[in-house]
């Protein structure tokens, strides 16, 4: 027996297959770039101070993405983080009226 491996041709030697074309992958069909929001922007859309959402990134409770390069922490966010993070905010229960 032989070492090299028994390859299927054809009798007549003739190889009848296409030759095999470059794919390149389709170009997405609409990709909106993802807008970043400022601290101010975000604490505004979640009608919170911007402390407050400093305060709840560091606490983990919000999503935020940190910006390199600088000597502060500079954040980020995006809407689809701040809408999961207002699914698990408590909400703010007013108090209860006495009635006289």
């Amino acid at each position: 027996m032989s070492s090299q491996r028994a390859v299927n041709r054809p009798a007549d030697g003739v190889d009848n297959r296409p030759a095999p074309q470059e794919t390149h992958p389709a170009p997405p069909v609409s990709v909106q770039p993802v807008p970043w929001l400022t601290v101010e922007e975000a604490a505004q859309y979640l009608s919170v101070k911007p402390r407050t959402l400093l305060l709840r990134t560091r606490q983990g409770k919000v999503r935020g993405y940190p910006l390199s390069g600088t000597r502060r922490h500079v954040w980020r966010y995006r809407y689809a983080d701040l809408d999961a993070a207002m699914l698990h905010m408590p909400s703010v229960a007013l108090p209860k009226r006495r009635d006289e």
